[in-house]
């Protein structure tokens, strides 16, 4: 099933800081090229485009800023540049944006103000309409995701160590809390499995995932049988993303520096711990170095995590019968904390933003080796959330 999230994830509460500063990381060079067989391409942030190459895809970046605006960019594929479209107030600290499986209706956590914010999404010019605001039912909600039928909005609140379900009404605005769960400390992620049965949510302050049984219909969340994953002490676990179409999953966490290849049992719900590898270069220092993002590119074969303090963007190759890792290389991300980064539905461009420097920087990524090359950047203020859609008409 194409994963109709995006999962990747952005927000959180103040990072614990961990000594002075980072030795820059010096780039790997990339092996040689090892084929791998592509798997379904699919996108974090919705169904991958179908158009024909005489249509090309209708890429629309969405950033979410500490100065509490919404900014809407067209890109320009061929060249990775951001034009800016339109903006709107999207409430105390937008930090992290989701978008509808139809991309009718995006959805931002206000960590600011312990509020989820709803928004229209008009399909010719990408502008967002304002809808409602309803609490998210909890302190500091890091976080907001959509399930697959996109009748429900689920917070992720780190304050208060919570994951709160919302109603979703048929005009995609948000009713009020109907089920709230207390997880573990810093609740940082909510993520719907690839089947819509299965939620896991990371606990950064209690270095574990919680898993979770999700029924939608019935408004429910509730403790798998084994209801949770530990982690390492002190990794401090941040964000999870699925393989788009093996039985694998990926946790960067945000404290040790460091990527956990998981294998998922889709019958039961259940993830389990294959491999642990470090985000960061050879001889890399990392003391004041934390994790923030996890992404598959979109055939499966790479994997790329965000270092901020280090200020690169790993890249892994994905061994398509194992789902281990491998080593192929880093890119500098050209500024300052890179929060969050996407990766568009074709799978070709990937934009971060560094929310200290104020930039969105796009990249090329190189369909053989998964490495990166920088495109254009483009001046934002504190940019929390960078994501990227193609627009149906």
């Amino acid at each position: 099933m194409t994963l109709l999230l995006l999962l990747s994830c952005a927000g959180s509460g103040p990072s614990p800081t961990r000594g002075p500063g980072v030795v820059p990381a010096p780039h790997s060079t990339p092996p040689e090229p090892n084929p791998v067989e592509s798997g379904t391409p699919a996108s974090e942030s919705g169904p991958p485009h179908t158009g024909s190459p005489e249509m090309p895809p209708r890429l629309f970046v969405y950033v979410g800023s500490g100065d509490g605006r919404i900014r809407v960019f067209t890109v320009d594929p061929a060249t990775g540049t951001l034009t800016a479209a339109s903006d709107v107030d999207g409430g105390a600290s937008p930090s992290f944006l989701a978008f509808s499986p139809d991309r009718r209706h995006l959805y931002a956590a206000n960590e600011g103000s312990d509020e989820i914010s709803a928004f229209t999404i008009d399909g010719a010019t990408g502008a967002l309409g304002f809808q409602n605001r309803v609490s998210s039912n909890g302190r500091g909600p890091a976080h907001v995701a959509v399930d697959a039928t996109g009748q429900r909005v689920f917070a992720a609140n780190y304050g208060g160590g919570t994951v709160t379900m919302l109603a979703v009404a048929s005009d995609g605005s948000l009713g009020t809390a109907l089920t709230t769960l207390g997880t573990g400390a810093n609740a940082h992620q909510f993520v719907v499995d690839p089947t819509n049965q299965f939620a896991f949510v990371p606990n950064l302050g209690s270095d574990d995932v919680s898993q979770l049984r999700l029924d939608v219909a019935g408004s429910t969340l509730t403790g798998n049988a084994v209801p949770t994953l530990p982690v390492a002490a002190g990794a401090g676990p941040r964000h999870l993303a699925f393989h788009p179409s093996a039985p694998f999953a990926y946790l960067i966490n945000e404290l040790d520096d460091t990527m956990v290849t998981l294998g998922y049992d889709a019958v039961t719900g259940q993830l389990s711990v294959h491999q642990t590898v470090s985000t960061l270069a050879p001889g890399a220092d990392g003391s004041a170095n934390a994790c923030a993002e996890v992404a598959l590119g979109a055939s499966g074969r790479f994997l790329y995590g965000s270092n901020r303090g280090d200020d690169t963007l790993v890249v892994f190759s994905v061994d398509p019968t194992t789902g281990l890792l491998a080593r192929v290389g880093e890119a500098d991300t050209s500024g300052s904390w890179p929060r969050h980064f996407s990766i568009d539905p074709t799978g070709a461009l990937l934009f971060v933003g560094n929310q200290r420097s104020d930039t969105v920087v796009s990249f090329r990524i190189d369909a053989a080796t998964g490495l990166l090359t920088e495109l254009a950047t483009t001046a934002v203020p504190s940019p929390a959330f960078v994501g990227v859609v193609d627009l149906p008409l």
